[in-house]
């Protein structure tokens, strides 16, 4: 098992603006290679080598100087890091649904606190910095009980909202007011030339999300090179396409009672992962392998970084492929 872990710093700081020439696009579609970015540029990432074993976290984040990663289903799922000295300053939060468990976790996005999504219960943890990294069991300052249960899906902060993938035919997202109540159905599916039942339609558009906290909000595809920008009101304002320019074909299948859809293998291929709002722009990690091709792996190798208003503003080559950052 290995005791490091290899941090792209660099992306903490740097933000480039960028309006490509030759970028392809009316006023909502834009389709766009990756000769299209005005800069480009190649990463390499740092080793750093901590005193304890770095298991295989699903996530990580920073807050602070300390480096956060989460291990859904280990015995303690998060485990502290300090970077300044690159020792390992605790671990907590057990498997469980008592009231100091979870049971599938997963961070929101905010580094002003540790705010954790429990998706099994639907449940939206706050805890202060100080508290969540001081190696003991952490006292949760404020704790939301969301009324769709369970939501699997990564849930993101929006001024005092919150937005999750829906995975329903009806919209791709939902909307949560700050006591958990459902508000709206956020945003539209896109159109597409080939007709899809709901269950085709729901795994063809499997999408991950985030914010820019204030207005804007990006929906990322796993399985379609698209990325889809709604404004407040849940409007699309931007659809981006590329940089392969694919879509993974879903079919239906029916098992007795249970309907469910698979991708064609022909077609079954990685897109987008991890987006995250970054200063006044989106960061999102590219795979692009083919998901039957022998040596396949999800690890990502390329990073755009996109501006709200759909430019494109730099695209890194990283050296080695990473899943979340």
């Amino acid at each position: 098992m290995k005791k490091y872990i290899i941090l792209h710093l660099s992306l903490i700081l740097l933000v480039f603006i960028a309006c490509p020439d030759d970028q392809k696009q009316d006023d909502k579609n834009i389709t766009f290679q990756r000769s299209d970015f005005k800069v480009r540029k190649s990463l390499s990432g740092k080793t750093i080598e901590f005193d304890s074993l770095i298991l295989r976290p699903s996530q990580i984040q920073l807050f602070d100087s300390f480096l956060v990663t989460c291990n859904q289903g280990a015995e303690k799922q998060f485990h502290i890091f300090n970077l300044n000295t690159a020792h390992k300053e605790g671990e907590c939060i057990p498997v469980g649904q008592g009231p100091k468990e979870m049971m599938t976790p997963c961070f929101v996005n905010r580094n002003d606190s540790v705010v954790i999504f429990d998706m099994m219960t639907s449940t939206i943890f706050t805890y202060s910095i100080p508290e969540f990294t001081s190696g003991k069991e952490p006292e949760y300052a404020s704790r939301i009980s969301l009324d769709t249960k369970p939501l699997w899906s990564n849930i993101r902060s929006w001024g005092n909202e919150f937005l999750g993938v829906s995975y329903q035919e009806t919209s791709p997202g939902f909307l949560f007011d700050q006591t958990g109540k459902k508000t709206m159905d956020f945003g539209t599916y896109p159109k597409t030339e080939q007709e899809y039942t709901p269950a085709e339609l729901i795994n063809a558009f499997r999408a991950d999300l985030t914010t820019n906290r204030k207005e804007k909000v990006a929906i990322t595809h796993y399985f379609t090179d698209l990325i889809c920008i709604y404004n407040v009101n849940g409007t699309l304002e931007k659809q981006l396409r590329g940089p392969d320019h694919f879509a993974s074909v879903f079919k239906e299948f029916r098992d007795g009672d249970i309907i469910g859809s698979k991708a064609s293998p022909q077609t079954y291929r990685d897109a987008f992962y991890s987006p995250v709002n970054v200063g006044n722009s989106l960061f999102v990690l590219y795979n692009g392998k083919m998901v039957t091709e022998p040596n396949y792996n999800i690890l990502c190798k390329e990073l755009f970084v996109i501006g709200w208003d759909g430019s494109l503003e730099c695209h890194y080559t990283l050296d080695q492929g990473v899943f979340d950052y």
